[in-house]
């Protein structure tokens, strides 16, 4: 890390008055080369990159470049006689969402020549016939976002925050590669700026979402009134065809089995199916069978019978059809983030809810002998370990003062770990990681008053 920004995450950050102001300290600091990284989606602070582009757009000199994925735009009708229609319905429908001025101007081919932005994601079809945006295009994996934008000489990296109450700040509805891109950053030991801009209205996530002002260069309050969150509306009903074919994939659902979801008309669909079969049974049996539905694969691979054991979320986007399912009580298995832990809970051999000195055993027949710091902490996070006990240089210390080798294949440690560390019940398990998510006003609002659900957009606790 280079001793510019290694003093500058040593404090906190500086708050600042406005976007004018951020645009001149940022100038000042790392002069008129700027490479600006925005998060996928919801969290990109429009006002903030707004007057970036701006300044670019008066200042020749000034070389912007915009690093992102998924510019979230308001709709349009270019067909006059539809336009008549449906231009008043977007305007009711977002107007309070600002689209990015280089989104504008990109989608016209007018961007000036110091600007140049490139994406990793489109909607599809929107940039047909604009041969600059397909030039500029990135054709990167999700994983892959942090090295790409990292290599391209990001300099710049900034994103909208939730705000606490007690003054708490997270990431919210994007930890998915923030923190990724700063490490690859500071690891380059280049100069480089992290801004946070606070807005009101976004759920504030906890877990790996939250983060201290430490982790900024400079902060800013955004006016949420003048821009506000992008909202999915919910207007059309599910078809027919969809809802027949979410029917049938339900079926093939397994009970306490990992279920992934994506945005629309299909993922509506599977939910409400997965809800019937679960509070319906009676009538999904019905439904399956004027279907035609082949009962020998559904008992193969799925099931048809109300769930006994819940489903665990895995997903890219958090929507709100898992928000649906955690109402329902079907997404409640948890899961727990240390990987032997949750292959014996898989095979059977640790019971979160009465934790047993043969769990010891089994941790070190799966290979977990020799316990590091990092594993020690996971575990205790999850309650396999006592909070009185500690980690040290090898050992486990118990509330005592007495330790033993951290061995979990030792059988004295094993005895001692048992009788003096070793937890009742494991907790603070998950029923859903996700990486990012986007969805109506009335979703938003509920992540806003739900406390001990939803935790983060990558990590949803269980009640």
């Amino acid at each position: 890390m280079d001793g510019q920004h290694e003093q500058a995450t040593a404090r906190k950050a500086q708050w600042l008055h406005s976007e004018a102001e951020c645009v001149e300290q940022v100038r000042q600091r790392l002069g008129n080369t700027l490479t600006l990284a925005l998060p996928l989606g919801l969290g990109k602070p429009v006002a903030l990159v707004d007057a970036f582009y701006q300044q670019a757009c008066k200042h020749p000199e000034l070389s912007l470049t915009v690093m992102t994925a998924l510019t979230l735009e308001r709709p349009q009708e270019n067909d006059p006689v539809r336009g008549r229609l449906l231009t008043p319905v977007f305007e009711r429908l977002f107007r309070r969402y600002r689209e990015p001025l280089y989104t504008t101007a990109e989608r016209r081919g007018e961007l000036p020549p110091n600007v140049q932005v490139h994406e990793f994601y489109f909607k599809a079809g929107a940039r047909l016939g604009n041969p600059i945006a397909q030039q500029n295009y990135v054709s990167s994996n999700y994983t892959h976002a942090a090295r790409d934008i990292s290599e391209r000489g990001c300099n710049v990296v900034m994103q909208l925050l939730a705000r606490h109450a007690d003054g708490r700040l997270s990431m919210s509805c994007n930890p998915d590669t923030s923190n990724a891109l700063l490490e690859r950053l500071r690891a380059k030991a280049e100069p480089f700026v992290a801004i946070g801009v606070v807005h009101d209205e976004l759920p504030f996530m906890v877990g790996d979402a939250e983060v201290s002002e430490q982790h900024f260069d400079y902060l800013l309050n955004n006016d949420s009134q003048q821009h506000g969150l992008f909202a999915v509306p919910r207007l059309q009903p599910v078809p027919a065809a969809d809802y027949a074919i979410g029917l049938v994939a339900s079926s093939l659902v397994k009970d306490g089995g990992t279920l992934q979801l994506g945005i629309g008309s299909m993922g509506d669909a599977i939910v409400q199916s997965l809800i019937l079969r679960d509070q319906r049974n009676d009538s999904y049996q019905q439904l399956l069978k004027q279907l035609g539905v082949s009962a020998s694969l559904s008992d193969e691979v799925g099931g048809r019978l109300p769930f006994e054991h819940g489903l665990y979320g895995a997903t890219e986007m958090f929507v709100e059809g898992f928000l649906s399912l955690f109402d329902s009580d079907i997404l409640r298995r948890e899961v727990y983030d240390f990987w032997a832990l949750q292959q014996l809970i898989n095979e059977g051999r640790c019971q979160p809810d009465n934790l047993q000195a043969d769990c010891l055993t089994a941790m070190a027949d799966v290979g977990v002998r020799e316990l590091r710091g990092k594993d020690f902490e996971v575990l205790q996070y999850h309650g396999f370990f006592r909070d009185d006990c500690r980690y040290r240089e090898g050992r486990l210390i118990a509330a005592s003062g007495e330790s033993c080798a951290a061995n979990m294949a030792n059988p004295s440690s094993q005895r001692f770990i048992a009788e003096h560390c070793l937890g009742r019940a494991l907790r603070n398990g998950k029923v859903l990681h996700g990486g990012f998510f986007l969805g109506s006003e009335d979703f938003y609002a509920r992540l806003r008053a739900t406390r001990g659900a939803p935790s983060t957009a990558c990590d949803v606790r269980c009640r």
